[in-house]
């Protein structure tokens, strides 16, 4: 007996040892907590379903002044006039002032997705504290004159200009233009590492475009004492003329600017790479001199140079 029991124990121990261990299954790890990735903003559609027609010139305006740090006297004003002026020719405008961090990033996002959809003229326009760190550049919203404290803050806190770019580029419409009126006194630059005044030249091609600067890079576009900054008090005016084409209009704009701030200022632009001709308010009636040779007495043309060389030696 003492012999079957021994076996019987051996056999047991042996089946015991055979079967297949059954594998707990793993315990799922902690979900990590939400990272806040820059400049990728989690909206909702402003439309609420309303349906809005697409429209052939787009264009999102932005002011802010209330900062708390530094407030500014004319970024709403501007935004304000802008505004009416690309109304006047016929752009869809959509204005906002003073937003935050998010606010901004909503709606510069909404603005590509409608852009998209029209595959027209877009323009962006900002008027409000800008600073660059490192050639990037970075819009203020409100409140990031109090939460950065530091460089490595910046991208958590602003809104950098890629962003704006890459977004309307994505939108693969016919012209892009932004307009820059953010070279203000930064309030940020007693900030450590924070030492660069004004904006960085931009190195994000963008295809058919073109980027107007309030300024020269690396220095400070003013204010204004009046209702509005140097800049856009003379950049609503020659918007709105007929028959100019864009280049000119600027040109016009950087040479008012200069001769107002007597050379403190001096606005610039930047990739200007356009695939058409673009007038704000019609090209129809642009026509190269020579042209009008055509229209006049073909031969008398020497008689005709003379006369317009004679009214150009004048102006």
């Amino acid at each position: 007996m003492k012999i079957i029991y021994i076996y019987f124990v051996c056999l047991l121990a042996l089946l015991s040892a055979c079967k297949t261990t059954e594998q707990k299954p793993p315990v799922p790890d902690k979900p990590d907590k939400p990272v806040n990735i820059p400049q990728d903003f989690s909206c909702q559609s402003t439309s609420k379903g309303v349906q809005i027609l697409p429209s052939r010139r787009m264009a999102l305006v932005i002011g802010n002044d209330n900062y708390r740090t530094a407030p500014l006297n004319n970024p709403g004003n501007d935004a304000d006039d802008m505004a009416t002026a690309l109304e006047q020719v016929n752009f869809e405008v959509t204005k906002r002032k003073n937003l935050s961090l998010d606010e901004m990033g909503c709606v510069i996002k909404e603005f590509g997705r409608r852009l998209s959809n029209s595959g027209g003229v877009g323009l962006f326009y900002f008027s409000g504290h800008g600073m660059q760190y490192s050639r990037k550049n970075y819009l203020l919203p409100i409140g990031a004159t109090s939460s950065v404290h530091v460089p490595n803050d910046l991208p958590n806190n602003t809104v950098n200009l890629d962003y704006v770019l890459n977004t309307m580029k994505m939108a693969r419409n016919d012209l892009n233009i932004i307009i820059l009126d953010a070279c203000r006194d930064s309030p940020l630059l007693k900030t450590k590492g924070l030492k660069v005044e004004g904006l960085s030249e931009v190195s994000t091609t963008m295809g058919s475009s073109l980027i107007a600067y309030a300024t020269e890079p690396n220095d400070v576009a003013l204010d204004g004492k009046g209702r509005n900054s140097p800049y856009v008090k003379h950049l609503k005016r020659e918007l709105v003329k007929p028959n100019v084409r864009i280049e000119e209009m600027f040109r016009l704009v950087r040479v008012a600017v200069k001769k107002e701030t007597g050379g403190k200022q001096i606005p610039r632009l930047e990739q200007v790479a356009l695939d058409h001709p673009f007038c704000f308010n019609g090209c129809e009636q642009i026509q190269q001199p020579i042209m009008k040779l055509v229209e006049r007495d073909t031969y008398n043309i020497p008689a005709y140079l003379q006369d317009y060389f004679a009214t150009e030696s004048k102006q």
